[in-house]
């Protein structure tokens, strides 16, 4: 019986790897074909399972479709353990799971209640194939070499620790339990979440200075006047850095840093009261806080000390809290009864929506596929009792087509602010574009059939399967969150997708916590005299424990994010390294404050990335910040974004080349010489200073 309640997952894996095995594409392709069918067949086979009625089904058809699902479900648990068995540590800590959970499970029921030793036999053969193929995959997660293996004393104990937090957490979730334990417990780690999201670790070497370029530049040029979507390119989003130029803080630097602290603490906070909802004891506070923690903060593996999203905001809460938000409003709706509470909920959740859409292409797609399923769902679920079928079917068609209205009126004011301060509408193209230039292959990366994704799948099926076994007795509340949850990993895993590295499952991690904690805490709730609350026990708790073994294993890189000096993180600009030397002498001997300046050439801007010999810096002169981020972009497009900026402000300015320029650099030259003639130029061994007087034939 428990082998079969698999089979939901079963078939998701026997899709994937079907459909990745006939692709005859090249390896990304195939991930992208085995990532849609997830998508599509999957779910519609789930419907068709789930609308057809099994009392109403003949005997035959029963006594066919029990084996069958007997028949996937072990071919399934046959791959997942044949794959773990290459991991032949993690293998071993399995078992030792299993002898655990069938020790405590036994111990705690009453005598009447234990299982035969033929059925203990049974479900501890189970779960013991379960968990070898779950540590199987959680394994993947440790990715990079880890210096002398799990033995070392170190690395040891950590594990040992993590899994005793994670197994008595799940399994004895009020265990030692308070109330104002709970209450000091929980201010205790809220206070530990604030103080990581403001570490300033590897602020600002080479590598950082590189990602926030990205989201500095084009907040730069905000500020001083140019427009997203028309003159000025952005990479990650338009309310997204819209929010940074707007902070009223002295430099966009501090702006994005407090932005990028307080998202990934709320993040943090989301994760932590998720998992903190599966039980009220000590142990659980200690998971919760302990997993919100590495999950949101830590990202180990790139590099010998432990990096994280405040060093690279595209891998927190600055991308992913939006659609994360969404879920919590869905999750909410459980606990409410009353309608005009739910309506309220609905209202909330649609501005999220709209906010979601607004702040970034990607995170409209994540949005899109958390809130509208989820909404629709709820909607239906609201207004099915109505009975008049008519007014039943009105109401349900005005009500889901709101999130449209209110996207509408948010993309509605967008143009109607260009329309007064441009005197035409937006150039929508700006708001996706950078996404075309990834999926057509920038920046992929290859991955392997063993790797890390299986992590992100296991995150997917697990909460499709609770749905699928119980959607015909839970509330409709409880399958829509199962639903939204599932939509969350979903699409959230098209970041790793597009970019397969390894790490990029780690950035996910929150993602994946949330998902398995709602997921647990359904089960247990709708499903607590059932099997399957034990076997998603059985599959989650190995990735809940190598996520803390993988972040605090390394007991240097621990004390490095321990013991590093930290910034001001008031006055983010004094952590910026001093101008070349070469090139402040350069400008303090030929370029006056005020002077508009721009710099062309491959690598970090040093006038951006740096605190420059004039106090207040230097105007941006063209919209070339960050270089790497507009030589993405498709020649016509590029050309395009440095036209509109100088028909807007024709004023000469400062350009600054490194000495030698590379050919990718002869458009800016081309662009710039069809407008502007060069006058003064001033020039050492590594940089040339050209002043350019606006073309008056040009004028």
């Amino acid at each position: 019986m428990q082998v079969r309640l698999l089979w939901p997952a079963a078939v998701g894996m026997l899709i994937a790897l079907g459909a990745a095995a006939a692709a005859p594409v090249t390896p990304v392709g195939r991930l992208w074909i085995a990532f849609f069918a997830l998508g599509t067949v999957l779910p519609l086979i789930l419907a068709i399972a789930m609308a057809i009625d099994p009392q109403k089904l003949s005997p035959s058809v029963v006594r066919l479709l029990r084996p069958l699902a007997l028949l996937i479900s072990g071919a399934a648990l046959v791959i997942g353990v044949g794959h773990a068995n290459s991991h032949r540590f993690e293998v071993s800590v399995a078992l030792v799971q299993v002898v655990a959970v069938v020790a405590l499970t036994t111990m705690i029921l009453r005598p009447a209640n234990r299982p035969t030793t033929t059925q203990l036999i049974g479900r501890a053969a189970v779960w013991a194939a379960v968990s070898i193929s779950a540590w199987g995959v959680a394994a993947t997660l440790l990715w990079w070499y880890f210096p002398g293996g799990l033995l070392r004393p170190w690395p040891l104990a950590v594990l040992t620790v993590s899994a005793l937090t994670v197994w008595g957490a799940l399994w004895l979730p009020n265990f030692m339990a308070g109330r104002l334990l709970g209450w000091l417990g929980t201010a205790a780690a809220l206070v530990v979440l604030a103080v990581a999201s403001v570490r300033t670790n590897g602020l600002f070497d080479v590598h950082t200075a590189y990602h926030w370029e990205f989201y500095i530049g084009p907040a730069e040029l905000i500020r001083q006047g140019g427009w997203l979507l028309w003159d000025v390119p952005a990479q990650y989003g338009f309310l997204s850095e819209l929010a940074i130029a707007w902070i009223p803080a002295p430099s966009p630097w501090e702006s994005l840093f407090v932005l990028n602290s307080v998202m990934c603490f709320l993040l943090a906070a989301s994760v932590f009261f998720v998992l903190r909802s599966l039980g009220k004891g000590l142990i659980n506070l200690a998971m919760s806080a302990s997993v919100a923690l590495v999950a949101t903060f830590f990202r180990p593996g790139l590099a010998p000390q432990i990096t994280g999203p405040g060093s690279y905001p595209s891998t927190g809460g600055f991308r992913f809290l939006w659609c994360v938000a969404l879920l919590l409003v869905l999750i909410l709706s459980l606990a409410t009864e009353s309608r005009r509470a739910r309506i309220g909920l609905a209202i909330a959740g649609n501005v999220v929506f709209a906010l979601g859409i607004l702040w970034s292409a990607e995170s409209a797609i994540y949005s899109m596929f958390v809130w509208l399923p989820g909404y629709f769902l709820m909607v239906v679920a609201d207004r099915w009792g109505e009975p008049n079928i008519r007014r039943r079917l009105f109401a349900i068609a005005w009500l889901a087509v709101v999130p449209v209205l209110f996207l509408l009126l948010a993309v509605a004011i967008v143009f109607a602010v260009y329309q007064i301060g441009l005197g035409h509408r937006p150039d929508l193209l700006g708001y996706y574009e950078f996404g075309l230039v990834y999926q057509g292959g920038f920046g992929a990366y290859p991955t392997t059939a063993g790797g890390p994704g299986w992590v992100l799948f296991l995150a997917f099926a697990a909460p499709l399967a609770a749905l699928v076994w119980n959607a015909r007795k839970q509330t409709a509340a409880a399958s829509i969150v199962l639903v939204a949850s599932a939509a969350l990993v979903y699409a959230t895993s098209s970041y790793f997708v597009g970019r397969s590295h390894p790490n990029a499952v780690w950035n996910l991690a929150p993602e994946i916590c949330i998902a398995f904690a709602v997921t647990l805490g359904l089960a247990n709730s709708m499903m607590r005299a059932g099997p399957l609350p034990d076997l998603l026990k059985m599959a989650v708790a190995p990735i809940l424990i190598l996520l803390l073994v993988g972040s605090l294993g390394s007991r240097a890189a621990l004390q490095g994010w321990v013991t590093s000096p930290q910034q001001d993180i008031a006055h983010m600009d004094t952590a910026l390294p001093p101008i070349d030397p070469s090139l402040a002498d350069l400008l303090r001997a030929h370029v006056q404050p005020g002077d508009d300046v721009a710099y062309l050439a491959d690598g970090t801007d040093p006038l951006m990335f740096s605190s420059g010999p004039m106090p207040d810096g230097y105007p941006r002169w063209l919209p070339l910040d960050p270089w790497a981020a507009v030589n993405l972009l498709p020649p016509a497009r590029r050309a395009l974004y440095l036209e509109r900026f100088i028909a807007q402000d024709r004023e000469g300015g400062w350009l600054i080349e490194r000495t030698g320029s590379q050919p990718r650099e002869r458009w800016v030259r081309q662009v710039i010489e069809a407008h502007f003639t060069p006058e003064q130029t001033y020039s050492n061994s590594t940089y040339r200073l050209t002043f350019w007087q606006p073309n008056v034939a040009g004028q």
